[in-house]
């Protein structure tokens, strides 16, 4: 079925007579309300998830009591071909690739003038890394024991900074294919790779034994999470800064 098809059959359903009496009060377009309210469970759903693995951390009990047979588990089945191979693949998530990665999308996007696009890049990436240095202070989780661990790591266990920067950043790129792209083959192919990067880059964390498998989850649900605020947010101001730039061009009603 065509964009235009699935468009169609999206505003003939009970969900998209809901979205269409949502633009008309709000004044927000169809599609607008439409990634917000995707956005808003995205956040909810994540924003649970990890508040949930928090308690757990913070009280030592629930899903942090499969970390250790898990931490077995893999370090019973590495190979040496494995142990490259992961090694690889968790650069992608280290902060200096990403942050070369991200200039270097911020300046295409600048130069392309999608400048809302590039504040979302910059808000996803920053402020993920931002969100994981507090949680990292507040909960000073150790991370696993180091005649486990295959790679160099400093600094708390909880939650794991690769696989947050994985999904937010990646996450971010698939947002810009979807955004500037019109063909629907390659916006799927952006999201199952960046969905796939992210996932890689986690697990590779919880292989290499550098982070228990619950600080890896953790970093997945938080990266997701403000991936979708910073989405719903860069949808929402541009039509919120068109609605106020009319607003000021009406003319003011003469008085006699």
């Amino acid at each position: 079925m065509t964009e235009q098809g699935w468009t169609l059959r999206l505003r003939r359903s009970t969900a998209g007579q809901v979205l269409v009496r949502a633009s008309h009060r709000t004044g927000v377009p169809g599609a607008v309300v439409l990634v917000l309210l995707s956005a808003g469970l995205v956040v909810a759903l994540a924003g649970f998830g990890f508040a949930v693995a928090l308690e757990d951390v913070m009280e030592g009990d629930g899903v942090v009591g499969a970390d250790p047979w898990v931490q077995r588990f893999l370090v019973r089945h590495r190979t040496s071909a494995l142990n490259e191979v992961f090694r690889a693949i968790t650069r992608l998530g280290s902060a200096g690739v990403i942050l070369v990665l991200a200039l270097g999308v911020i300046l295409f996007l600048v130069w392309r003038h999608e400048r809302m696009l590039a504040l979302g890049v910059v808000l996803a990436t920053g402020g993920t890394a931002i969100l994981v240095a507090l949680v990292k202070m507040l909960v000073d989780r150790s991370r696993p024991p180091p005649i486990d661990r295959l790679s160099g790591a400093t600094g708390a266990s909880f939650p794991s900074g690769h696989s947050a920067e994985a999904i937010a950043f990646y996450g971010a790129i698939a947002w810009i294919v979807v955004v500037l792209v019109r063909g629907r083959r390659l916006r799927t192919l952006a999201c199952a790779g960046a969905l796939g990067l992210g996932l890689l880059v986690g697990f590779s964390r919880a292989y290499l034994g550098v982070h228990w498998a619950s600080d890896v989850v953790s970093g997945w649900l938080l990266g997701l999470a403000w991936l979708a605020a910073t989405i719903g947010v860069c949808a929402l101001v541009p039509t919120m800064l068109e609605t106020s730039r009319d607003a000021r061009d009406q003319p003011e009603p003469r008085v006699d």
